[in-house]
């Protein structure tokens, strides 16, 4: 079966990077349900700045003055109609099987709410990768190892893979916070009992400046 699944992208005056960010999302093995894009606020709007063989396969929100990012984040979930949410930082990319493998992990793994990607640190002036990922995390888990904790604080909401409703039953991110949002999002979600599992072959670039 194949699942509905939206990627949001939220930028502000950063066309080059988002314009790959894009390219990454459309070039997949196999295509996401949409693509959303956020504009907040930047000078130019983005949409003006990039090319449209990019744009006409998104729908883009633009905010005239910043919202700030969780609220662009929000605002782009809403927009979405897909079952299944996938945020993407715009300076990061993800591997042409991204899509393909969140698909087949989400149905093979029918109880989990949030998947985990593998995460590869892509250092832009030298080039240097590291990899990264996350561990399962079970509902009703009352005591995080140091080791885990470490790795929930290092995940960040790029790459992450939400299914919609519980996104919305913890009421997504929190607008009033300027740093540190999405760890927010993750323990909110973990604490309300969402299953959360790593996919292994969904790979997200992480670009380290």
């Amino acid at each position: 079966m194949t699942s509905s699944i939206a990627v949001i992208i939220t930028t502000k005056n950063r066309p080059t990077y988002v314009a790959e960010a894009i390219e990454s999302v459309i070039n997949q093995t196999k295509r996401a349900s949409s693509i959303v894009i956020v504009d907040d606020g930047s000078d130019t709007p983005i949409a003006d700045q990039l090319n449209p063989s990019l744009t006409e396969h998104c729908a883009v929100i633009r905010n005239e003055k910043s919202a700030g990012v969780s609220a662009a984040r929000n605002q782009g979930v809403e927009a979405a109609s897909a079952e299944w949410i996938v945020f993407l930082d715009d300076d990061d990319w993800i591997d042409p099987d991204f899509v393909q493998s969140i698909d087949l992990a989400i149905n093979e793994q029918c109880a989990a709410k949030i998947f985990w990607p593998s995460r590869l640190m892509v250092n832009e002036a030298t080039g240097k990768t590291k990899s990264r990922t996350t561990p399962a995390v079970a509902p009703g888990t009352q005591t995080l190892s140091t080791e885990l904790m470490a790795s929930l604080m290092e995940t960040g909401c790029s790459g992450t893979t939400v299914h919609k409703t519980a996104f919305e039953s913890v009421e997504g991110f929190d607008e009033s916070l300027i740093v540190s949002e999405d760890r927010d999002l993750t323990f909110r979600l973990l604490a309300a009992g969402f299953l959360a599992l790593p996919v292994e072959h969904a790979v997200i670039n992480i670009r380290v400046h």
